[in-house]
């Protein structure tokens, strides 16, 4: 049996090698707190990319006076296209999740077959 973890672990990692570029913003919150604040790559002066939560924002994004700000682009094609490709990146990683928890699921079914199989032949 794999650690609970590692099946998530080992799929994403395929998806990152396929997205090497890709980079999520880690937000350091007062009192200790951490969170992801969004998926980006890096585009002239600054990162193009999606922001994570319920009302996230998309496109081109510069440190500004130490404040990560929504700009206009210098180059509007190149951000739709690096958009678009994060779309792609993020249902891999949707997917590779959803095939993690198949992956454990089987694993354990094995486990349950095998002790229901053996469990009593082990000991003899």
């Amino acid at each position: 049996m794999r650690e609970p973890h590692e099946y998530s672990f080992r799929r994403r990692e395929e998806v990152d090698t396929r997205f090497p570029e890709y980079f999520n913003l880690i937000s350091n919150y007062e009192g200790g707190g951490v969170g992801q604040s969004g998926s980006f790559i890096p585009q002239g002066h600054g990162f193009a990319g999606k922001e994570s939560g319920k009302d996230s924002r998309e496109g081109y994004f510069e440190f500004i006076d130490g404040r990560f700000k929504l700009i206009a682009s210098p180059d509007e094609a190149e951000t739709h296209r690096i958009l678009s490709e994060l779309m792609r990146y993020q249902e891999e990683v949707s997917e590779a999740y959803k095939q993690a928890e198949l992956d454990s699921d089987k694993d354990f079914e094995r486990l349950g077959k095998l002790l229901k199989d053996n469990l009593y032949t082990w000991w003899d």
